[in-house]
C-alpha cells in the first residue's frame, strides 16, 4: 500500500463541490506534487487526508490508516509532518515556545539541525517575523520529529528565491533518506523542479497524474 491512497473522494460544501471523485496514490519514498490553481480543491483534499474533516463520499488512507478510523488516524499522524497553507502561529509567543510545544507533542530529534539550516530568529515573538521566517518555522516543526511522511500545503509561499532553492535541495535530500513528501502548489515550475510525479486538479476534479 502507498503512503497515501485516495479513492473516489468527494467533498460537498452545499453550493460548492470542492472535490469530485478524486483518486490517486502516493508511493512510499517519492515526492508527489499536487498541482492546481487557487480554489481547485487542493486544500480540501489535504484537510480530508489529515482527518480534519470528513469526506462527503469516498475514502483515503494515510500511512495505511483509514481516514474514517479515528483511532488509527491518531497513531498515523504521529508519523506525519504537516505544514498548512497558513501556519497561524500565536503571534504573542516566541519561535522557541512554538517548537517547544510541538516537541512536547511529537518529539524533535532534528530540531537543532533544522534551525541551523533554515536560520530562524527563534528568540523573537512571532509578531516580529516576516512571512518567510514564519514559513521556515513551519517547515522546522513539520520535519523536526523525523516523520515518515510530510504533507505540505503551498510550502514555498512567502519564501525568497534563495530559500526556495534551499528548500528544493532539502526535500530532495529528505527523499534520499526515505521520507515521503506530498506537497501542493499552484506553480508548475516549482513542482517540476523537485517532484517525481505530479497530480493535476482543476475545479475539484483530477485531470491527470504523470
Amino acid at each position: 500500500m502507498g503512503a497515501i491512497t485516495v479513492s473516489e473522494l468527494a467533498k460537498d460544501y452545499g453550493a460548492v463541490l470542492a472535490n469530485d471523485d478524486v483518486s490517486f496514490e502516493v508511493e512510499r519514498g517519492e515526492i508527489f506534487g499536487y498541482l492546481g490553481p487557487n480554489g481547485a480543491g487542493k486544500t480540501t483534499t489535504i484537510r480530508t487526508l489529515m482527518g480534519f474533516q470528513s469526506p462527503s463520499s469516498g475514502t483515503a488512507t494515510l500511512l495505511g490508516a483509514d481516514i474514517h478510523d479515528e483511532a488509527a488516524m491518531v497513531d498515523a499522524r504521529k508519523r506525519v509532518g504537516y505544514l498548512p497553507a497558513n501556519p497561524g502561529f500565536d503571534e504573542t509567543v516566541t519561535g522557541t515556545e512554538i517548537l517547544d510545544l510541538h516537541g512536547s507533542l511529537k518529539g524533535g530529534p532534528r530540531r537543532e539541525e533544522l534551525l541551523d539550516l533554515f536560520d530562524i530568529p527563534v528568540e523573537r515573538a512571532i509578531r516580529g517575523y516576516s512571512t518567510g521566517q514564519e514559513q521556515k518555522l513551519g517547515l522546522v516543526q513539520a520535519f523536526m520529529h523525523d516523520p515518515d511522511l510530510v504533507v505540505m500545503d503551498e510550502p514555498t509561499s512567502g519564501l525568497d528565491p534563495l530559500v526556495k532553492q534551499q528548500f528544493n535541495e532539502f526535500v530532495r535530500a529528505e527523499k534520499q533518506s526515505g521520507t515521503t513528501i506530498f506537497l501542493s502548489s499552484h506553480v508548475l515550475s516549482e513542482v517540476r523542479r523537485v517532484c517525481d510525479r505530479i497530480g493535476i486538479i482543476r475545479d475539484g476534479e483530477m485531470v491527470t497524474v504523470e
